[in-house]
């Protein structure tokens, strides 16, 4: 019985983390292609339904980190690649 509830949790990590992904997805392109930066509190707003707070710090941080996006003052603005056609 130990088994198999250590096997449910390790899948439902494997899908939080896949669903993780697929947000942090999503919010690079919001942020990629509003021209001039968004808000934090404005994106965090449109996805607190789906994440919390210290999921959504994480996912931000890791943007900055890898080099996607930039934060002044909770504004986020996309410094990553350009969009291809631009």
């Amino acid at each position: 019985m130990v088994a198999i509830n250590r096997e449910k949790e390790q899948a439902d990590r494997s899908i939080r983390s896949i669903f993780l992904t697929k947000v942090a997805m999503m919010i690079a392109a919001t942020i990629r292609d509003s021209r001039d930066g968004m808000p934090s509190g404005h994106l965090y707003c449109a996805v607190m339904d789906v994440i919390n707070l210290d999921e959504y710090n994480i996912l931000i941080g890791t943007l900055k980190q890898n080099g996607l996006i930039s934060e002044s003052g909770h504004y986020l603005t996309w410094i990553g690649p350009k969009k291809e056609g631009e």
